[in-house]
């Protein structure tokens, strides 16, 4: 369940067309560190979808989650805003926060409920969007 509501978070974002230059992944062990290496070594940005946590609730011998996701924005600045066009990840962050909004048909994936800066140390930069599900989902065996 969670791997493929991964895959929807990914799909949603890669439609919009600030994202047509843009690595974005879903963040799956012993592969993400080759994906950040490679597109802040290229391009410059990188987006990281990955599940964080979610509350579980017992009922009548169910299970159901409300799943929370983080969506990592990581720009290398020296590479990324030396290209003649670039966006920043300033602007990836606010439209990941525009393309998680609620009022939208059909909805999104995941809903952004807050975001905040993670990293301004070096040259690389990087933003933090919080997500969650609207409602419960349901765990299966």
């Amino acid at each position: 369940m969670l791997k493929e509501l991964q895959e929807r978070i990914v799909e949603h974002i890669k439609r919009d067309p600030l994202f047509a230059d843009v690595t974005v992944v879903a963040a799956v062990k012993g592969r993400i560190a080759d994906e950040i290496e490679k597109a802040l070594g290229s391009l410059g940005l990188l987006v990281v979808v990955e599940p964080l946590r979610g509350p579980l609730r017992h009922v009548g011998g169910r299970i159901s989650t409300e799943p929370q996701f983080e969506v990592n924005v990581m720009e290398n600045v020296t590479l990324n805003r030396a290209r003649a066009s670039f966006a920043t990840a300033d602007d990836l962050t606010e439209r990941i926060c525009w393309l998680l909004r609620g009022g939208q048909t059909p909805p999104p994936p995941i809903f952004a409920v807050g975001w905040e800066l993670a990293s301004d140390l070096d040259e690389n930069f990087g933003y933090r969007v919080e997500a969650k599900t609207r409602e419960p989902l349901e765990l299966s065996p």
